[in-house]
């Protein structure tokens, strides 16, 4: 089974800039720690001068070893399967994580929830079909709709700013409260 982060087909010129250069930025730090032994000490130093934890820097550094740079790309920032969604879509979704106060994990929840209950999403002409592994549309997984999100902020700043304008019926989704 080929792993997400073993594509061969992807080349660093791919990459969205801000993913490049922090591929770039791990991919420097990490080539020079490869064989260092003992390795620790040289892990605590790039924590702390990285502000990341311990175990992200070996998380990396295992990724790095199996994948080389491909295993140092944010697949948040970057899926490896970017939906096609239209653009409509990327609009009322970006708006929607405003209305949610920019949170990935509400909008991600609140768009399923809307799609699960029949509502007409923006962007598609028909109700979009169920993955059969996921239960909900193709390309809607969390991370992809975070990268929804950022590329329409990076590549569309105009539409970004008509975002701030009030949508008509969209309303941030309730926190459950257990305690009720």
């Amino acid at each position: 089974m080929a792993s997400r982060f073993d594509s061969k087909s992807l080349k660093f010129s791919d990459l969205p800039i801000h993913v490049r250069e922090e591929v770039q930025l791990w991919n420097d730090i990490l080539k020079d720690v490869v064989d260092k032994k003992p390795l620790h000490p040289s892990v605590r130093q790039i924590a702390l001068r990285q502000k990341v934890s311990v175990a992200t820097v070996y998380r990396k550094l295992w990724f790095f070893e199996r994948y080389g740079w491909r295993g140092l790309v944010n697949r948040a920032k970057f899926p490896m399967n970017p939906s096609a969604a239209p653009h409509p879509f990327q609009v009322f979704l970006h708006r929607l994580w405003l209305v949610n106060k920019k949170n990935y994990k509400t909008t991600h929840k609140q768009i399923v929830a809307m799609w699960k209950g029949g509502a007409r999403i923006p962007g598609y002409s028909k109700r979009p079909e169920a993955n059969s592994s996921t239960g909900y549309p193709e390309g809607w997984t969390y991370e992809n709709l975070i990268y929804l999100i950022k590329m329409l902020e990076e590549n569309h700043p105009e539409d970004v700013e008509l975002n701030f304008l009030p949508h008509p019926g969209l309303l941030p989704m309730e926190k459950e409260n257990p305690s009720q």
